[in-house]
């Protein structure tokens, strides 16, 4: 069975993400180069991950819905 992760946790979370990203962002801008494309597809793989996950926690409570 899968637990469902408290709003305390997942706004962690979230917070740490956006801190990750802002200093992603940052680097990206002063030091610029191919890694950046290598960071952003994690970006982008870590923000699936997070939406995927977010949806399956509603659907194991029994709150998701369609509408």
């Amino acid at each position: 069975m899968l637990a469902v992760v408290s709003p305390v946790a997942y706004g962690l979370s979230v917070v740490v993400g956006l801190g990750a990203c802002a200093s992603a962002c940052v680097a990206a801008r002063l030091r610029p180069g191919p890694w950046t494309l290598h960071v952003a597809r994690l970006v982008g793989l870590l923000l699936a991950i997070d939406a995927c996950s977010y949806t399956i926690g509603l659907i194991v409570a029994g709150t998701w819905s369609a509408t």
